[in-house]
């Protein structure tokens, strides 16, 4: 992707990447914080389907979302106006949601029963790190400040899902 077509999108591409990483992580952490006891843990196979039906619910969900909201915005970019296509950043938003989405279910995918959280939460801060990256090369912040942004507000959101499944941890 030229680094033009990035700046242009980057707005979806972060919030897409950034929502579809943490979206489908709560559900990782969600079922390991509702089966803290081996004896309720669940399969893989039942983290993945929930998993890939919020990533693919929620991706459409999020890019028809942008497309009704972006019709007929204009934003101001290098002092010149430019109308970018609804059809555009929606498809932005959904490949960006399912690319950095689909990384927290990557250890399930791959390692299946032997699939652990700690891997999910390695792979989700690898995801969270890699869309601070993005944003860095693409805007004027310096990288500290751009990693840091989205692995801070990735991680308050982790940690929220993973408490609300300690809740139903024994249910």
């Amino acid at each position: 992707m030229s680094k033009n077509l990035l700046v242009t999108y980057l707005k979806e591409i972060v919030y897409g990447g950034n929502d579809g990483i943490v979206t489908t992580f709560a559900i990782v952490a969600g079922f390991s914080g509702a089966q803290r006891d081996p004896a309720n843990a669940l399969p893989a196979f039942t983290v993945l389907l929930f998993g890939f039906s919020n990533l693919f619910s929620d991706g459409v969900s999020m890019a028809l979302g942008n497309f009704l909201s972006s019709r007929s915005v204009e934003t101001d970019t290098s002092n010149h106006k430019v109308r970018k296509a609804p059809l555009f950043t929606s498809l932005a938003t959904f490949i960006s949601f399912i690319v950095f989405g689909f990384v927290p279910l990557t250890p399930y995918i791959f390692w299946q029963e032997k699939a652990s959280f700690e891997m999910s939460i390695f792979a989700t801060l690898l995801a969270l790190i890699s869309l601070g990256i993005v944003r860095w090369k693409a805007g004027h912040e310096n990288v500290v400040r751009s990693v840091g942004e989205i692995v801070l507000l990735g991680g308050v959101a982790a940690v929220v899902a993973y408490m609300v499944g300690t809740m139903f941890d024994g249910i």
